[in-house]
């Protein structure tokens, strides 16, 4: 794209079939027209991309939450911690012993 922008900025008078062809003489209008339905077919397949994406994102969720359903229920989760001596939880703080004071 960029290359045919370069050559007609070199060589303008080639453009003088293509505003022959769309009947017009101005040859800055032509040049914008063209730009725009450029710019307007590349809109338009960006869109159309995103919404294949969309599609597809949709399909993958949904054969997600099939296979979620699918697999069995997790089994009930066990303390994997060490158990201590006083039978409180590790990071509890230390129980505090009875002092021989009255």
């Amino acid at each position: 794209m960029w290359s045919a922008v370069g050559y007609f900025a070199l060589f303008p008078s080639h453009l003088d079939s293509g505003l022959a062809l769309a009947q017009m003489e101005n040859r800055m209008f032509f040049i914008t027209v063209i730009g725009l339905f450029v710019l307007f077919t590349r809109v338009f397949g960006q869109e159309t991309q995103i919404e294949r994406l969309h599609r597809e994102v949709a399909h993958l969720v949904q054969e997600l939450a099939l296979m979620r359903a699918q697999q069995p229920a997790p089994s009930t989760a066990v303390d994997s911690r060490p158990a201590t001596t006083s039978g409180a939880a590790p990071d509890s703080p230390p129980e505090r012993q009875p002092s021989g004071h009255v």
